[in-house]
């Protein structure tokens, strides 16, 4: 199998990547992780502004029910989302749990009013 420069590879075991490529996915992979666990991050178009911030670009694959893929690009490797073990439902599943999580904080601080 003849291979790309700079994309993963989904028959490449970790062994076989170069010490860059299992850095840039591990760096891709930790952002990521991050990100969600802040309830700030909401949406796919926040979690990319985020990503971006770090220097990851992302793509997101869209069709008529919405975000249906989603890759990364950085330091010169790109990987889809699995490859990241970030697939799309389970990143679309966090981002609605962070919405939920944040909506209960403002029904609390508006049920309660501002602290002083």
């Amino acid at each position: 199998m003849h291979k790309l420069p700079g994309i993963a590879q989904n028959n490449t075991s970790d062994k076989e990547r170069s010490p860059e490529a299992n850095a840039a996915q591990q760096f891709i992979h930790e952002s990521i992780k991050l990100a969600l666990r802040t309830t700030k991050v909401k949406s796919f178009a926040e979690l990319k502004e985020e990503l971006e911030k770090k220097g990851i670009e992302v793509k997101l694959m869209e069709n008529k029910n919405g975000v249906s893929g989603i890759s990364f690009r950085a330091q010169g490797f790109a990987y889809k989302g699995q490859d990241v073990n970030f697939k799309t439902a389970d990143l679309k599943k966090q981002l609605e749990k962070n919405q939920l999580a944040e909506e209960k904080k403002q029904a609390l601080v508006f049920k309660r009013g501002p602290r002083l």
